[in-house]
Order: structure tokens, then sequence, then C-alpha cells
């Protein structure tokens, strides 16, 4: 019983570590984003999370865990490492990659705990696979995010009125001993223009 206690007490309080520093995460970026679509994913993911942290502060109080807050020190730190990080880029793409990469962060640390505390009872168990269900829902749902502007890019490069031709390797365009392309490339060929 001692140790199912240890447990939960290790398992409660790293999920409720795990679930505030995502929501740390976002409420520091949150209002950076411009993109609409972006902004409503976030706030559906905070929102998540938020239940979540309720779930767990309930719990504690059930079974008399003391779950602590993330120190100043850390939400301080956190803040600048995400504002200086969006100092230069507040585009999509920084954004996702950022929140992909803080929840990947997650994840690793709440399969370790769940590993390291099997022996919390079954409720918690299944509360900490949930959050950890959610947090690989967050990161699919942000990857197009990484996409998205790059494409947009592309598409902006490309006039409209042309057709995108594949560039060709250059290790396939090789000289003769005349020093003349073999394969009738030029530079206008190496580069898909006619």
């Amino acid at each position: 019983m001692a140790k199912q206690n240890k447990a939960n007490n290790e398992l409660l309080i790293g999920l409720y570590y795990n679930i505030k520093t995502s929501m740390l995460n976002i409420t520091n970026v949150i209002e950076k984003v411009e993109d609409s679509r972006l902004k409503k994913l976030l706030k559906a993911q905070l929102d998540d999370y938020t239940r979540y942290q309720d779930t767990i502060e309930d719990l504690a109080q059930v079974y008399k865990i003391d779950v602590l807050d993330n120190s100043v020190f850390k939400k301080a730190h956190m803040w600048i490492m995400v504002n200086m990080a969006m100092f230069f880029d507040k585009s999509n793409r920084k954004i996702a990659s950022m929140n992909i990469y803080g929840t990947t962060m997650g994840i690793i640390d709440l399969i370790g705990l769940m590993s390291d505390c099997k022996k919390a009872c079954s409720e918690f168990i299944s509360l900490a696979n949930q959050i950890l269900e959610l947090e690989q829902s967050n990161i699919q749902a942000l990857k197009p995010y990484l996409l998205k502007e790059n494409q947009l890019k592309k598409s902006k490069q490309t006039p409209s009125n042309e057709q995108s031709k594949p560039v060709k390797n250059i290790n396939q365009i090789t000289p003769n001993k005349d020093g003349k392309n073999t394969n009738e490339s030029s530079q206008d060929d190496l580069y898909g223009k006619e």
C-alpha cells in the first residue's frame, strides 16, 4: 500500500507539472499568433489542458496529495525562451514547431513517469494514458502548420501561369569529352526551364 501511495503521489504531481507546463507554453505564445485558425486550435488545446488541470486538482484533494505548481524561476525562464525564439519569427511554422517540440518533451517525460509509477492506482494510470493520447493528438493537429506556410511560399514564387517543372539532379548532368553535357542539358534545363 505504501508503494502505491508513493506511486500515486509521484504520478499525480508529474501529471500536474506536465499539464501546467503545456498550459504555460500555449499561454506564452497564443497572443502572438496572427492566424485565426491556429489561434483557435491552440485555444482548444489550452481548454483541454485546463480540464485536466481541474481533474488533477480534484483528485489531489480526494487523495490528499500536494501538487506543486511550476516555480517562478521556471515560468520566467520559459517566458524568456519563448519570447526570444519568437522575437524574429512569429510565423505559424515557428509557433507550431515550438509547441510540437514542447509537447514532445512532455510525452517523453510522461512515458518515463508512467514507467516509474506502474504501481499507481488504475484511476491515475488511466488519467496518464488520456493525457498521453491528448498530447499525441495535439502534435498531429499542429503538423499541418509546419508545411502550410512552406507550400504557400512555393506557390507565391511560381507564377500561376507556369507549370512547375521538376528540377534535374545536378549529378545527372555529365560533360562529354568536348565539355558539353551529354544529356543536352543547359543551365535552363537544370533549373527546369525551356
